[in-house]
């Protein structure tokens, strides 16, 4: 099957490419390569695949998705022309779960004033108390692979959990061990809100404005799923007026970050997009990635699929 790669992969996917002797069937797009002749394509984050950009790929059976969003990818189009969509959700469920909880703890332990005190020589002086995990009420928007994680290890070390996800059926509901809510009902509820969601139409800014009319108090607030679940403006806002302990965000509305409107605040906790940033994460994408292909190849089994 001819597949063409459209973005940098790892090199243990080349790696593992040459070793099962692919290289005729998988390529690098170059000036030199026929588009017309793919039937499946890899791509990641970059690139813009809608009706245009597909126009150019007439034989495409399958699109997979090296990583686990999908937001670049218009799905809805695709499944009106019958071309499969399939991602690797597994490949940095592990590494987003621990940064996921790297920025909590960073921001319950208030290690950006922790350090700036150190330096200064102020100590301990105007400090204030840190925070336990049983000081938490945790809402975790989106219980798939990640939040799932989320959810059970902070229920295991002493914080009280709620889920939002209503895409889950109430069996798979059940199997993971926590009280499920409403959106609304678990802001209100909620001191910390943990985003796990991928960018949908009805994820996009499911944090803004009206939001704190729903908390009533100081939140925490984790996003490390897509930038656009959560409204800029509406964190900035926020932090205007006090109404964050803390903010840990792994993800922007627009990337690379030109300007950061938050950086004079000591209660926010930032990274460049690096939850899936460890090497095991990249080699599970690489492996994830040509299994989802050579099922699909091989068998006419359809894995990871989203569409």
């Amino acid at each position: 099957m001819k597949t063409i790669v459209l973005e940098k992969m790892p090199d243990k996917f080349w790696e593992l490419v040459s070793k099962k002797k692919y290289e005729s069937e998988i390529i690098s797009l170059s000036e030199s390569v026929d588009k017309k002749s793919a039937e499946a394509i890899i791509i990641r984050t970059r690139i813009q695949c809608n009706k245009d950009f597909i126009e150019d790929y007439p034989k495409v059976k399958i699109i997979i998705r090296a990583g686990t969003g999908y937001d670049n990818i218009d799905i809805d189009f695709m499944k009106k022309k019958g071309i499969t969509v399939c991602n690797t959700p597994e490949a940095n469920a592990q590494s987003a779960f621990e940064h996921s909880l790297a920025l909590l703890l960073s921001i319950m332990k208030k290690l950006n004033q922790a350090k700036k005190n150190v330096l200064t020589g102020s100590w301990k002086s105007q400090f204030g108390y840190n925070l336990e995990f049983e000081d938490l009420k945790v809402l975790v928007v989106g219980v798939g692979r990640i939040g799932t994680k989320i959810a059970t290890t902070l229920k295991y070390l002493g914080a009280e959990i709620k889920g939002v996800d209503p895409y889950l059926s109430a069996r798979e509901k059940k199997s993971k061990g926590i009280e499920f809510i409403n959106y609304q009902d678990g802001m209100k509820w909620a001191n910390t809100i943990t985003y796990h969601c991928p960018l949908t139409k009805e994820t996009f800014h499911y944090f803004d404005m009206d939001s704190f009319k729903l908390t009533n108090k100081e939140v925490i607030l984790i996003n490390a799923s897509r930038g656009s679940v959560v409204s800029e403006e509406a964190i900035l806002w926020g932090l205007e007026n006090n109404k964050f302990y803390g903010i840990g965000l792994d993800v922007f509305e627009n990337e690379p970050v030109s300007q950061n409107y938050f950086k004079d605040y000591k209660n926010v906790y930032y990274s460049p997009h690096i939850g899936a940033f460890t090497k095991k994460a990249k080699d599970r994408m690489s492996s994830e990635t040509l299994e989802v292909l050579e099922k699909f190849k091989n068998n006419d089994e359809i894995i990871s699929k989203i569409v």
